[in-house]
């Protein structure tokens, strides 16, 4: 171990600390005087940076963690080119500045490169080219054969969970338009707000006078007769037509 002074090629000068058998300390030495000190290197990529008019471009390709166990189809979209001067139209898109994502079969084994990049998540296959739109840049293609035929089985899982939840979903929703909303939890909102209540309605007891009732943030609360017959009747209805949906 020793400490030296390296003497770079910009005319810039600074102590470093060199480990291992002199010899390799020399040559590592050596070769960085060959290069800029850490400041000018900085600066030289800024101004290469700067001055790189080559037309922005998106190339999307496939997240390797779609190989993994998750419910998205996930899209790697990297800006390629004269990025600097782009920057800010970047970020609107909702890009951001960092270690690229991996990206296909190999990407595990690559180096992670610096670029403005944004990760799309999708459910479905055909949810993909309305999700890739990137304003007036141009797409370019990055998904090779290779990464589909090791996806495919993966991708084909994902899509067709997705659609039989959205599926479901939609039927739920449509179920529950037929149902409407519970005229008590209407009655409850429109005059005590968002209480907590367990859904619980307790029945009224004619003989000892108690009307029906239900608890909002642990207080009693007497339901309206009009109300409590209107819930009966919703109740009902509600029940009739998930009978009918149990008998499909």
């Amino acid at each position: 171990m020793a400490q030296e002074l390296v003497n770079y090629s910009c005319g810039h000068g600074e102590w470093r600390q060199f480990y291992g058998p002199g010899a390799e300390r020399e040559r590592k030495k050596e070769w960085m005087e060959r290069g800029l000190c850490p400041e000018c290197y900085r600066k030289a990529q800024m101004d290469k940076a700067m001055a790189d008019e080559t037309p922005v471009t998106i190339r999307v390709s496939l997240n390797t963690a779609n190989l993994s166990d998750n419910n998205k189809i996930l899209i790697n979209a990297v800006a390629e080119g004269g990025t600097y001067r782009e920057k800010e139209n970047l970020k609107a898109l909702g890009f951001r500045f960092g270690d690229a994502p991996m990206s296909g079969m190999f990407g595990l084994f690559a180096k992670p490169q610096k670029a403005w990049y944004k990760i799309i998540a999708v459910e479905t296959l055909d949810a993909i080219s309305g999700a890739l739109k990137f304003g007036d840049y141009p797409v370019v293609n990055g998904i090779s054969e290779i990464d589909i035929a090791a996806m495919h089985d993966k991708l084909i899982e994902i899509d067709a969970a997705n659609k039989a939840k959205a599926e479901a979903a939609k039927e739920k929703a449509e179920k529950q338009a037929l149902i409407g909303k519970s005229p008590l939890r209407a009655w409850i909102e429109e005059k005590y707000g968002n209480p907590y209540w367990n859904g619980k309605v307790y029945e009224g007891n004619v003989k000892y006078n108690k009307p029906s009732r239900v608890y909002l943030d642990n207080k009693e609360v007497e339901i309206p007769a009009d109300v409590y017959a209107a819930q009966v009747e919703w109740r009902k209805r509600r029940d009739e037509i998930n009978a009918k949906e149990v008998a499909k």
